[in-house]
């Protein structure tokens, strides 16, 4: 991830919590990468990725955690353990963490708003009971 994009992230976490920004549905281009699969899914050869100003400035609330999932984003993009779809535009990416706890795994909610533009709508740590609701549309060979 480029220094730039970080430091505008830093800007968005010098904002109070709970303090309205303008523009919150601005794009902000990633130079981010995509699993091919996840293209597939979305019916696209290649779109850009984005964030929304409101998408940076809410990871950015969520303090250190928010952080250390931003910075984790494009490798959960570019190399996901599973991908689910629901009833909604939403896409959900996974990837197991590197954390401690068993069955937790870092998510990205991916909007597809065209065939040109992929939109990060937030990131979060789960719990795999968090995809009952969700229908598995890939995974990789090793996943469960």
């Amino acid at each position: 991830m480029n220094k730039k994009f970080v430091s505008l992230f830093g800007e968005f976490q010098r904002i109070p919590k709970g303090v309205l920004i303008d523009r919150p549905g601005e794009l902000i281009t990633t130079e981010f990468s995509v699993n091919t699969s996840l293209l597939r899914i979305l019916g696209v050869d290649n779109a850009k990725v984005y964030f929304t100003r409101r998408t940076l400035k809410h990871l950015s609330e969520k303090g250190s955690d928010g952080a250390s999932l931003f910075l984790r984003i494009p490798i959960v993009l570019k190399r996901p353990d599973a991908i689910y779809g629901s009833n909604s535009t939403r896409i959900l990416v996974i990837r197991s963490t590197d954390l401690e706890k068993e069955g937790e795994f870092y998510a990205v909610v991916l909007e597809s708003a065209n065939l040109q533009e992929i939109i990060i709508v937030t990131s979060f740590v789960a719990k795999q009971k968090y995809l009952k609701n969700f229908e598995i549309l890939w995974r990789t060979a090793a996943s469960s």
